[in-house]
């Protein structure tokens, strides 16, 4: 007797446990609610998808320790990450009318006037820096390049005649070495001139 209760309160369960679950009735406001929560997830999954392209070029930059492009890169998309939240907060705001709704949208705006004014004036600082090296530094240092190789020239010329012919070969590749080593120094010169010129600029 015992056991035939068990079987059949084991069937009565498994016959329940197959049985769909009662479908649970929502409110309108749950509803509501329900669907502004999946907006607002799918609004966060955009805004985190514009750091989210760019994340990895900002760190890629600072390992290079490239601060301007990361700099750059990060103010630029800060920039378009505010634009793209604007409308989201201006929409916000004519649906509640709420202050903190309107407070929100005009933290934003000014964000991204002060944005705008930063980059702005990022690349009136970088134009600055690039013409200064292009039309300044770079004529320069060609300038004193091509001098060393006239030079060169001259003395090679000037040596035919004064070193023993056997030897014109060694000495001609010893000239050319040192020209070269001259110019990889002139170059790191270029370079560390080049950089010193874009931190005076941007007030580093």
């Amino acid at each position: 007797m015992t056991n035939t209760f068990k079987v059949t309160r084991y069937e009565e369960n498994k016959k329940k446990a197959a049985l769909p679950a009662p479908i649970k009735i929502l409110s309108k406001k749950q509803k509501m609610a329900i669907e502004k929560a999946g907006r607002l997830s799918d609004n966060l999954k955009k805004i985190e998808t514009t750091f989210g392209v760019r994340r990895k070029d900002i760190i890629r930059a600072l390992n290079n320790n490239d601060i301007d492009l990361a700099l750059s890169t990060f103010q630029k998309t800060a920039y378009a990450t505010v634009v793209s939240i604007i409308p989201i907060a201006e929409k916000e705001y004519r649906k509640s009318k709420r202050e903190s709704q309107a407070y929100a949208l005009n933290a934003l705006l000014q964000s991204a006037r002060e944005l705008g004014q930063d980059l702005e004036a990022a690349n009136d600082r970088a134009y600055l820096a690039e013409s200064l090296t292009k039309d300044a530094l770079e004529p320069m240092f060609k300038g004193l390049l091509q001098k060393m190789l006239n030079q060169q020239m001259l003395l090679k010329a000037f040596l035919q005649d004064k070193v023993i012919p056997k030897y014109i070969p060694e000495v001609s590749r010893q000239l050319d070495a040192d020209l070269r080593e001259m110019a990889k120094e002139m170059q790191l010169s270029y370079e560390s001139t080049s950089i010193a010129i874009k931190r005076a600029v941007n007030g580093e």
